[in-house]
């Protein structure tokens, strides 16, 4: 088995040296990205369709195509089985009710609105669900099992490589002293709002700091959204040792981070592969700027109005978004763009979309790059306060500037499909002058699968 990783200066994928993954106490699951021929049934960028997990769980992966909602539904199952009665049903952890376990009645919930909408990309605040340091090993497995089962090989990549980013800030914070509640793997939260079914409509939740999958089965209309992405640190090394290395530039110097403990200059010697979460992203969007800032005439029409640092419909559920209307002011026009530009754009819609299983990921493409939708379609970007053009290069901690770049922004607007993608100041490496990336995707008309509130407009 040979884990590979993105290399940051072609964005393309390397195979490295095997490494160890992370110790006890960070991600002990694989987050590289795995050789489809012998990635094995339990790790991210696995090809394996279904297998049985050590734990009985169901390890279906999204891109089943054709029966996902049943295969989800099975996960759902048997991860809520896993909690009922986890504490022997006493009624002085049950809140009374001696047949339904605290941890059963932490992540069932009812597919309400509030219930739903209930979630927060920051590193504190109220999540839905119990979080991974509440479950046991078998459960959190089966909770693992779950999210495969709904999400394709690269929205579980994204979960894996987030979750881990996370955990390399955790022990960042704790080793300056800072509190790390809010921050970490363990962190990860699932609900499941409703009953599990293949026919009535229910909502699988997934939550931590940088991440939000909602994804509705048999609603109104197909929807995974709204989904959240982010990450800090942007690039990451992990170590031979299983150790984690963070490395970047302040005030002009090379700084290091090793298993969350700065060193002034840089490491050498320690061996290990490259990470980046939302690398897919992040090449998308740096792609579609590479051809639309080069064209005279399309680039200054994609020029937003007003400065962007963050996303603004995506830092919790409470930014009600209220989209815009109209012809002007929402960038340039898809039908505009040359063919590269297209091409760009549809590549920057799919690197967000691809995150679901295909029976969600085809049903959405369909109706966000058809020919009507297309033609009511804008890209946009914001420029940032201290360049003259948005950029999201790769490793920007490395930049002599990162911060010049806060700010930079790109969205997609469509009839149905939003997407926003930012940098935003880092919170974790403030002080060295280091950035984040956020980004959120939403429906216009699909969000919560279509079953609350409608569209709201300019």
């Amino acid at each position: 088995m040979r884990p590979r990783s993105f290399c940051l200066a072609c964005a393309c994928v390397c195979v490295c040296a095997p490494i160890t993954l992370l110790p006890s106490g960070c991600l002990d699951r694989g987050v590289a990205f795995l050789d489809g021929d012998d990635a094995g049934a339990d790790e991210p960028g696995s090809s394996t369709t279904t297998s049985a997990d050590a734990t009985g769980g169901t390890t279906i992966t999204g891109d089943t195509c054709g029966s996902n909602t049943a295969a989800v539904v099975a996960a759902a199952q048997a991860f809520l089985t896993s909690l009922n009665d986890a504490d022997g049903g006493d009624a002085a952890t049950d809140g009374g009710d001696a047949g339904v376990s605290a941890l059963l009645a932490l992540a069932n919930l009812p597919f309400t609105e509030i219930d739903a909408e209930r979630w927060t990309s920051l590193p504190d605040g109220v999540r839905n669900g119990p979080d991974f340091a509440q479950l046991s090993a078998a459960q959190q497995d089966l909770a693992l099992s779950l999210a495969r089962a709904a999400l394709s090989s690269e929205g579980y990549d994204e979960l894996q490589n987030i979750r881990a980013a996370d955990d390399v800030i955790a022990s960042t914070v704790a080793n300056d002293g800072g509190a790390a509640a809010g921050w970490g793997s363990e962190l990860t939260h699932v609900a499941i709002l409703g009953t599990p079914s293949v026919s009535a409509v229910w909502m699988l939740q997934i939550s931590l700091h940088q991440l939000v999958y909602n994804i509705v089965y048999n609603g109104k209309l197909v929807s995974g959204t709204p989904v959240f992405l982010g990450t800090e640190p942007t690039n990451w090394t992990l170590l031979a040792d299983g150790g984690t290395l963070v490395t970047g530039l302040e005030n002009g110097a090379t700084t290091s981070f090793v298993n969350g403990v700065q060193i002034a200059g840089a490491v050498s010697g320690t061996g290990g592969a490259a990470f980046a979460a939302l690398e897919p992203q992040r090449v998308a969007v740096q792609s579609l700027l590479g051809v639309l800032l080069a064209d005279a005439t399309n680039a200054p029409t994609a020029k937003l109005s007003g400065t962007f640092p963050d996303v603004l419909y995506g830092v919790s559920a409470a930014d009600t978004p209220v989209y815009p209307s109209g012809t002007t002011g929402r960038g340039v026009l898809y039908s505009s763009l040359n063919a590269a530009e297209k091409a760009a754009t549809l590549a920057t819609i799919e690197a967000w979309v691809d995150t679901q299983a295909c029976d969600i990921r085809n049903v959405l493409l369909a109706a966000y790059e058809s020919d009507d939708a297309l033609a009511s379609t804008y890209v946009g970007y914001g420029v940032p306060l201290g360049a003259d053009q948005p950029s999201f290069a790769a490793d920007p901690d490395d930049q002599a500037a990162a911060l010049d770049y806060l700010g930079s922004y790109v969205r997609i607007d469509g009839p149905r499909v939003w997407i926003e993608i930012a940098v935003v100041e880092a919170a974790a490496y403030r002080d060295q002058g280091w950035v984040q990336y956020h980004s959120i995707w939403r429906d216009k008309q699909a969000d919560y699968g279509g079953e609350f509130t409608g569209t709201t407009v300019e």
